[in-house]
C-alpha cells in the first residue's frame, strides 16, 4: 500500500532532489529498452496497481548505501555478465515536476516515485568514470557522512568492493565505440534472438546508443 507524501514533509538535504542508488547497467537497460520500444524513460522494477515504482531517498549517504547494497546483491547473479556497464551508480532525481507522484510504502520500504521518470530530470552523482559527489554536498548532509573522509571514504569503499568483482574495464559505450560490440549484438539484447535484423532495427539501435551518449553528457554537467 502507498501513502501520499507532501513535498514540504520531506526532510530534504538538497531541496527538490531525491537520490537513487543502484547499478549502472540497470539505468542503461531502462533507457535503451524504452528508447527502442516507446519513449526514453527510467523507472524502478517494483509495481503497485500496474504502476512502476522507483524507490528513492532524500539522503545522499543512503543513495550510496543502496548502490553498494545492489552491487552485493548482484555479485552472484548473471547481471555481472551483462554487456552493459556493471558499476555502482548514484542518481540525483529532480522531483520538482513530480510533486504529486511522491509516495511512501506502508510496508516500510521508504519513499518512492510513481510512474515514469524523464531522463532530463536525472543527474549522475557517481558512476563509472563519474565522480560528482562534492557537488551534491550541502550543509544539511549528515555529520556522520562528512566525517567519513569527506567524501573520499565512501568512494574508496565502493572502489575496494568493485575489486572483488570480475568487472570488464570498459563501459558499454567504450565497448561499442571500440568495436568490441556490434549493432547486431545490441539488437539481440534489445529485440531478442533472430536470424537477422532489419535495417530499421539496426538504425534504431544506433540512434539509441547516440541517445545514451547524449544522456551521459547532459547528466554530468
Amino acid at each position: 500500500m502507498l501513502k501520499k507524501v507532501f513535498f514540504d514533509e520531506i526532510n530534504w538535504e538538497k531541496e527538490g532532489v531525491l537520490y537513487r542508488g543502484n547499478t549502472q547497467h540497470k539505468l542503461e537497460e531502462k533507457l535503451l529498452y524504452s528508447f527502442v520500444n516507446d519513449a526514453p524513460h527510467y523507472s524502478g522494477n517494483a509495481i503497485e496497481d500496474r504502476e512502476k515504482l522507483t524507490f528513492v531517498t532524500p539522503s545522499l549517504f543512503s543513495g550510496f548505501w543502496y548502490a553498494e547494497y545492489w552491487l552485493n546483491q548482484q555479485k552472484n547473479s548473471m547481471d555481472i555478465h551483462t554487456e552493459f556497464t556493471f558499476f555502482p551508480c548514484v542518481m540525483a532525481i529532480n522531483v520538482e515536476n513530480y510533486k504529486n507522484r511522491i509516495f511512501t510504502s506502508t510496508n516500510g520500504e521508504g519513499i518512492c516515485l510513481v510512474g515514469k521518470i524523464k531522463p532530463k530530470d536525472i543527474n549522475l552523482v557517481f558512476a563509472k568514470g563519474i565522480d560528482r559527489i562534492s557537488k551534491f554536498f550541502t550543509d544539511k548532509t549528515p555529520v556522520r557522512f562528512k566525517e567519513l573522509n569527506d567524501p573520499t571514504h565512501i568512494k574508496n569503499q565502493l572502489m575496494t568492493k568493485i575489486k572483488e568483482f570480475d568487472i570488464p574495464k570498459m563501459s558499454f559505450l567504450e565497448k561499442y565505440h571500440n568495436r568490441k560490440m556490434s549493432d547486431e549484438e545490441i539488437c539481440f539484447i534489445l529485440f531478442g534472438p533472430s536470424p537477422s535484423y532489419s535495417k530499421e532495427q539496426v538504425e534504431k539501435v544506433r540512434r539509441a546508443v547516440k541517445y545514451l551518449k547524449a544522456f551521459y553528457t547532459r547528466a554530468t554537467k
